[in-house]
């Protein structure tokens, strides 16, 4: 489901919503532990503000989470666990153009990702999880863009970017 909306010929706002629900199954389903069900939730607010005709700034937040279950990761022998993964990213864009030939992009992508693997389950069947891993990224894009003549343009990006990982305590 995706909701799109301009505000007096303004301001574009958009809505996105999804659920997917995907199984996986071998040829032979009796006996593969790969066998899996998959259950992804996400939602993606935005919107874009022209905020002068030389300036405009738009921003995207996305939350998605995701849940494996596998068929038969309770069974002995089998190394599969159940899992969950959640995943936030905001993305905040600003486009400058001061004049016509030259065109000028600062971006901001920040994000975070959670694993976690199932482990337990109470009398009433809600699961529990415990955090294996914990992500979080930063990035920070500035692209130039200038026209020289109708036949030939330049481009320049540069980026930073800082991606710390940590898992079971080490990082």
């Amino acid at each position: 489901l995706k909701l799109n909306t301009v505000w007096k010929n303004k301001l574009t706002t958009n809505m996105y919503f999804q659920y997917r629900s995907t199984q996986d199954i071998n040829l032979r389903a009796s006996k593969s532990s790969n066998n899996n069900f998959r259950k992804t939730f996400e939602v993606s607010p935005s919107y874009t503000w022209p905020v002068a005709p030389w300036l405009s700034v738009a921003q995207v937040f996305r939350l998605y989470i995701q849940y494996q279950d596998y068929t038969y990761a309770d069974w002995p022998g089998v190394n599969k666990d159940d899992n969950y993964n959640k995943r936030g990213n905001l993305t905040t864009t600003v486009t400058v153009k001061p004049t016509a030939r030259l065109n000028v992009t600062a971006r901001h992508d920040h994000g975070s990702r959670f694993n976690a693997t199932r482990s337990s389950t109470d009398v009433t069947g809600h699961d529990f999880y415990r955090r294996d891993q914990e992500q979080f990224s930063s990035r920070i894009d500035l692209e130039f863009t200038y026209k020289l003549s109708p036949w030939l343009t330049v481009d320049a990006s540069t980026y930073r970017a800082k991606d710390t990982l940590n898992a079971f305590g080490a990082s």
